[in-house]
């Protein structure tokens, strides 16, 4: 008894959105307008996020190591400051997300091929932010630590071929190779816009 009384309501419905062609692009044109809206622009990828050097080297090596984090399309050099203080300053405002502090010898240390210790500090109030920067400065430091072996090694004369033992690491990504959250996000809000 209740279907029949509910059938003709659908059906009238129907019949008025397939002639009102304003209620056909609302029904039809406002999900992909969600869609695209939320799945770009709500994007979960850190990029650019502000850092703050404090560069006590400023030796070739030290410029490499900041070169490093800007390469690497996270990090984006917001100001060089000129103490512990200012960055602390700009890290406690906002301004900058993260901080980038190199000792006076590391420039010497590295070339010595010691190791030489750096200190990343970050803006631990955005988890998601600092998660993702904290695992990327990771990444860096350890990426710039093989190439620095490698060049200290290959000026004693030996290469990785003659190194035994030296595991080497290839990654490949498969289905987001650019690790895109947009890739991720378009097709989980499908299903949650057409439930809307």
């Amino acid at each position: 008894m209740g279907m029949n009384r509910i059938l003709p309501i659908i059906r009238k419905e129907f019949i008025h959105i397939l002639r009102d062609r304003r209620a056909l692009m609302i029904a039809f044109l406002t999900p992909v307008i969600q869609m695209i809206i939320l799945g770009y622009a709500a994007t979960t990828d850190v990029r650019n996020v502000p850092l703050a050097v404090f560069d006590q080297d400023r030796s070739r090596q030290s410029r490499a190591l900041i070169d490093a984090f800007v390469q690497s399309g996270q990090f984006t050099v917001y100001a060089y400051v000129k103490s512990d203080r200012e960055l602390a300053a700009l890290i406690d405002s906002g301004q900058a997300r993260a901080g980038l502090v190199v000792p006076p010898e590391y420039g010497r240390t590295v070339t010595a091929g010691r190791d030489a210790d750096v200190m990343f500090i970050l803006d631990g109030s955005d988890p998601s932010v600092a998660s993702s920067a904290l695992a990327s400065a990771r990444l860096i430091g350890a990426s710039l630590a093989t190439r620095v072996r490698e060049e200290t090694l290959a000026r004693r004369g030996v290469t990785a071929a003659t190194m035994p033992g030296a595991p080497q690491v290839r990654e490949r990504v498969w289905y987001n190779p650019d690790m895109d959250s947009a890739v991720f996000m378009v097709p989980g809000l499908i299903g949650l816009v057409l439930q809307f």
